[in-house]
């Protein structure tokens, strides 16, 4: 059962939508955590609507794909941030900002984490996370936290600091990074998350 995590109050598998979770125990290991239930994804890409889903992206995207609107916000966004890889050390020293900021304006029954839980999560993840950052004028402004399984990414957890969205840092930070995964090192797709049961 080492292909599970926590997550908010849930048992969600760290293996990619597309490979089937190993559900054998599950239901002793739920009462061990000491979580409410057990999330996970069959079925995956099927060909028909359901009420559950996941945001994929599986294509190389050139800047010239996108609309003429998302293609300005894109540039304005690359104009006034920077987008890079970032160590561990410098989401711990510099994230909680830009998570409690993100938090504080969702619409959810879930309480905040503490800095001392957020860092004792960051703190868990092992080599197969990578951290990406966003800075304006060497201010970290968002986050995103991406799980990596051989050709797969999980774009698990992303943050962005209130006081800039109007720089658009998610318009930069998802360009390049689906420039990254998608073009650079030709992933089969990735995961930007499955429709929320947390919050709108």
């Amino acid at each position: 059962m080492n292909n599970w995590r926590k997550y908010n109050g849930a048992l969600i598998p760290i293996t990619p939508p597309h490979v089937e979770a190993d559900i054998s125990g599950l239901e002793e290991v739920i009462k061990n955590k000491n979580v409410y239930f057990a999330r996970w994804t069959s079925n995956f890409d099927c060909n028909e609507e359901t009420e559950f889903w996941h945001v994929i992206c599986d294509a190389k995207l050139e800047i010239a794909d996108y609309s003429r609107n998302t293609r300005s916000k894109i540039r304005r966004g690359l104009k006034q941030c920077k987008v890079k890889i970032i160590t561990k050390d410098i989401l711990l020293k510099n994230g909680y900002d830009c998570y409690s900021s993100a938090f504080s304006k969702y619409n959810t029954h879930l309480s905040p984490k503490t800095i001392t839980q957020f860092q004792e999560e960051v703190n868990s993840f092992d080599k197969s996370w990578d951290f990406w950052g966003i800075y304006h004028e060497d201010v970290l402004i968002g986050y995103s936290q991406n799980k990596i399984i051989d050709n797969y990414c999980d774009y698990s957890t992303i943050k962005f600091h209130t006081d800039y969205l109007n720089l658009y840092p998610s318009y930069a930070l998802f360009f390049t990074m689906n420039q990254y995964y998608l073009n650079e090192k030709n992933f089969k797709y990735i995961n930007d998350g499955a429709r929320s049961i947390s919050h709108e």
